[in-house]
């Protein structure tokens, strides 16, 4: 009995030996199986241990920071390279919000590495569960995005710059203009009746010029300054930036008998001016693009939904193609055959200020019936 026992014993001994070796087997062959995926990556990998020690990183990752394997692997991340990698927020995701959570993602960080200098880098993570070793593990990939962040602040700088310049451009030439413009009305009245038909009609389309180049100034200016100041927002009862749109388009409305029907508008956070903006541009353009049998009719409504504050400005002017429902919000875009004056900027404003805000605006229509715009913008309801 003791022989057979101790036989059974040396037995499982055996079976465990060879199931250990097996399993140190398949976990070779998963880890090659896996080095040869990572090494075929161009951008730089880490794979970490549920203690943060790197098991493995790809070629990539190794060429990029001029670190070699052996002076990495099983070595805790935040001791790598001197401890290049002991970063504060990069620590406090590792070790506070990956437990909790099974990935983070585009995690941004800025930081000096001695052999790249500044750099910023999107990390994204992803826990692992190894069924070889019944172990957790950490996939941490990293990317270079100091190129891109480069190119995005230098075209943020030159937008700043031809936003400058067509403000400085716009407000220095309507002076000029303005005044030519009075010069053309004075002379105009005083001397109509002396003129044949011919130069009355030359003179009244001088005149009309400079109004449209003046209205076109007007416009560049309005576009530029759209959300070049940043406001605190205020509580606001859309009704006030509303009535000051009716107020400012007052010429207009009694000069084509237009109707703008509203009813109870909600209270928001919001400003004033660039709300007055909306309203005012919106329902200048139903005005401008009415059709010639009816009377401009304009409804507005407005209603806080999901923390958002949706606006619909409907009329029954001329109208749109479906396939011009995103031209018109470019600038200088007018529909041709509309038989409006214009710059072609006004809804182009709307836009930039809606984005300004968060916001997004769109724009049905059909063609001989008139258009609907909606306007969603994050707002805190009060």
């Amino acid at each position: 009995m003791p022989t057979e026992r101790l036989e059974k014993q040396l037995l499982a001994v055996k079976t465990a030996n060879l199931s250990h070796e097996a399993m140190q087997v398949s976990l070779k062959d998963s880890l090659g199986y896996i080095q040869s995926i990572l090494d075929t990556i161009r951008t730089p990998v880490l794979i970490l241990d549920s203690e943060l020690r790197v098991r493995t990183a790809s070629r990539a990752f190794y060429q990029t920071f001029s670190v070699l394997p052996d002076s990495a692997e099983g070595r805790f991340l935040f001791d790598l390279e001197n401890g290049a990698w002991n970063i504060l927020s990069l620590r406090t995701k590792l070790l506070e919000v990956l437990p909790k959570e099974s990935s983070f993602d585009d995690f941004e960080i800025e930081h000096y590495f001695p052999t790249l200098g500044q750099r910023s880098m999107l990390l994204n993570a992803r826990k692992l569960w190894s069924e070889v070793t019944h172990t957790s593990l950490i996939l941490l990939v990293i990317e270079d995005v100091t190129a891109k962040r480069i190119i995005e602040q230098e075209l943020l700088r030159s937008n700043e710059d031809l936003q400058r310049f067509a403000y400085v451009a716009a407000h220095d030439l309507r002076t000029p203009i303005g005044a030519a413009l009075g010069l053309c009305q004075i002379l105009s009245s005083r001397i109509k009746d002396r003129l044949s038909e011919t130069e009355n009609r030359l003179l009244d389309a001088a005149i009309k010029s400079m109004r449209d180049q003046n209205e076109l100034l007007d416009g560049i200016l309005s576009y530029s300054v759209a959300n070049a100041q940043k406001k605190s927002p205020q509580e606001l009862k859309l009704e006030e930036p509303l009535s000051l749109a009716l107020s400012n388009l007052r010429a207009d409305v009694e000069a084509t008998h237009a109707i703008v029907r509203y009813g109870a508008m909600p209270t928001i956070q919001g400003d004033r001016i660039q709300y007055a903006l909306l309203f005012q541009n919106i329902i200048g353009n139903a005005i401008k693009y009415r059709r010639p049998d009816v009377a401009p009719l304009v409804t507005v409504s407005a209603k806080v939904v999901n923390g958002q504050v949706e606006i619909i400005i409907a009329d029954n002017g001329r109208g749109f193609s479906a396939e011009d429902a995103e031209k018109i919000f470019a600038p200088f875009m007018r529909l041709e055959g509309a038989g409006a004056n214009g710059s072609g900027i006004g809804l182009a404003t709307c836009r930039r200020i809606v984005a300004s805000m968060n916001g997004q605006i769109s724009a049905q229509g059909i063609e001989g019936e008139g258009a609907v715009f909606t306007l969603s913008i994050p707002i805190e309801n009060l």
